[in-house]
């Protein structure tokens, strides 16, 4: 990481390198069945140029190399080079009550998988597209904004999407990918709306996003491979035109100066425009409440701040699934806290209990790969905590 002041403008850089070991065991302790070594080079540099004219200008480029390696005996993915590059430019400028920004970015992406016998066929894949996205600001007074975005996306398809075949162990699924896939290309509109006086606050966000060419998996027909006596669903990647559309509603309220109330509420709705039927792995309406005390807020004693809090998470039922999916329940988990800070000599620690879905309920995450094996979300759990902060003095 570096910071490099050339002439009026800053160049900020972060040039990194790490290796990815990972390990899945099956049939032995010791031995690993999948086992993939993933070097990753990556370079990111920004030139944030002096105001120019009231403009707040930032350019970039960043580039990156992947290798991997398959080490084990069981194989999920191919092994695979990597190289991908872009570069972006983004403006910024504020007009009186209006704050308007805009950007754009190229990138490019190659990929090339190696033969593996008949289980991997040698691919080679090489895509490139344009990105860019518009918004504005306006403060209608101190305390009412309004915020407008629009942006085109883009995302070309992962090596599992595109190559993997396997057991997917920890998901109980035969993945099969596709090297036909075409990159995923978006076009996604936001609006939103927020407002905050002395004692509440609240914000308003919509969203409407149509993208090209979805790329997700599906299990059709339900169909299954025999591994070794095992009948494992087959899920393979396909994509199609769909949509994704929704709204998040934020508001808390402090009570009174101790008592603050807060609440977030999201719903999201993914129609498949190619099949006409619901998309797969689409969350439901979530609200999440809390209600938090602060006994004491500040204190001159060695307790000197000490706040309980009680947590509510209300999950609708989803019954707006494609044919492979099955309806996942609804549910009302609750959990609460105690946190405390208190000061030891000259150190200031941290103590706190937190207990979640304290009614041990059963329940299910409808995005969770574990669902079809039915295994539930976690049950009743309580943390203990300390924190404790250490400080080198010279």
């Amino acid at each position: 990481v570096g910071s490099y002041f050339i002439g009026k403008g800053n160049l900020r850089t972060v040039i990194g390198w790490q290796q990815n070991d990972r390990r899945e065991f099956s049939e032995s302790a010791n031995i690993p069945g999948l086992y993939f070594r993933l070097n990753t080079i990556s370079a990111d540099l920004k030139y944030y140029f002096n105001e120019i004219k009231g403009i707040e200008l930032v350019a970039g480029i960043s580039a990156l190399h992947q290798e991997n390696e398959n080490k084990g005996d069981e194989f999920l993915i191919p092994e695979y080079t990597m190289q991908e590059g872009g570069g972006f430019v983004s403006a910024k400028k504020n007009f009186n009550r209006w704050t308007v920004n805009a950007g754009a970015r190229m990138d490019f992406r190659e990929v090339r998988g190696k033969q593996l016998d008949t289980l991997f066929n040698a691919f080679h894949t090489n895509v490139s597209a344009v990105s860019a996205s518009a918004g504005t600001t306006y403060e209608v007074n101190e305390q009412l904004h309004l915020k407008f975005n629009v942006g085109r996306g883009f995302r070309a398809p992962n090596i599992s999407e595109l190559a993997a075949n396997g057991i997917h162990e920890g998901t109980f699924r035969y993945e099969i990918g596709n090297t036909d896939l075409k990159p995923e290309t978006s076009l996604q509109w936001d609006l939103g709306m927020g407002y905050e006086s002395g004692k509440a606050g609240a914000e308003l966000s919509l969203f409407y996003n149509s993208i090209n060419d979805f790329i997700y998996y599906r299990n059709s027909g339900g169909e299954t491979k025999d591994v070794d006596g095992t009948d494992y669903p087959v899920y393979r990647y396909v994509q199609g035109n769909s949509v994704l559309y929704g709204a998040e509603f934020m508001f808390d309220y402090h009570i009174t100066d101790p008592l603050h109330f807060e609440n977030k509420i999201a719903y999201v709705i993914g129609e498949n425009k190619d099949q006409n039927t619901a998309l797969p792995f689409v969350p439901p309406l979530h609200w999440n409440s809390e209600l938090s005390y602060a006994i004491i807020k500040k204190s001159e004693n060695a307790l000197k701040q000490l706040q309980v809090k009680a947590m509510l998470d209300v999950y609708a039922k989803q019954d707006r699934i494609d044919s492979f999916e099955t309806e996942t329940k609804g549910a009302t988990v609750f959990g609460a806290s105690i946190n405390a800070d208190i000061k030891i000599g000259k150190t200031l620690c941290s103590l706190y209990v937190l207990g979640n879905n304290l009614g041990d309920v059963t329940y299910y995450n409808h995005l969770s790969r574990l669902k079809d094996a039915r295994i539930a979300s976690m049950g009743r759990n309580i943390t203990f905590g300390l924190t404790i902060p250490l400080a080198i003095k010279n």
